[in-house]
Parts: C-alpha cells; structure tokens; sequence
C-alpha cells in the first residue's frame, strides 16, 4: 500500500483551501484582481503562486524585488507538484 496518494490530496487541498479562506476573509483578492477569472485560474492550477502573489502584491508599488522572487520560487514549487507525478516513475510501467 502506497501512502503517496494521501500526501498528493493534502498537497494539493491545503494550498487551495488556504487560497479560499484568504479569498473569503481578507481583502487581498479584491485589492490584486479586477476579475474572477484569474483568481479561479489561479485557484485550479497554480495555488500557491496565487496564495504568494497576492500576499507580496502591493497596491500603490506592484511587486517589489523581493516579492517578484517570492513568486517565482512559489511558481516552481507549483510546476514541480506536476512534474512530480510525471517523473514518478509510473508512467513507465510495463504492462
């Protein structure tokens, strides 16, 4: 029995359910997007990025220096969630 499924569900839900909770209670959304697009884009397929913009965002400079490394290092944490599961090995199974 392989436990990495259960480590993949709570990867990918904590970081979601993090962005829907910062989406409910704070302002932040409102304040970096116009529109609910981005945000939902964001929502399904890079979260943490999402998360990491709208926390180092600010409204009067943009992204700072600092900020715009923040969300390039969380946009590699987000694309090595999906090259995970391609390099894991089990596409390569001999049936």
């Amino acid at each position: 029995m392989r436990a990495g499924c259960i480590a993949a569900i709570l990867g990918a839900g904590i970081s979601r359910l993090a962005l829907l909770f910062l989406w409910l209670f704070t302002s932040g959304m409102n304040n970096v997007f116009d529109t609910f697009f981005w945000p939902l884009l964001g929502f399904l397929f890079m979260p943490l990025t999402t998360i990491v913009y709208v926390l180092a965002y600010n409204p009067r400079h943009g992204l700072s220096f600092w900020g715009l490394i923040a969300v390039i290092l969380a946009l590699i944490v987000d694309l090595g969630t999906y090259m995970a599961g391609f390099l894991n090995g089990d596409n390569n199974r001999d049936y």
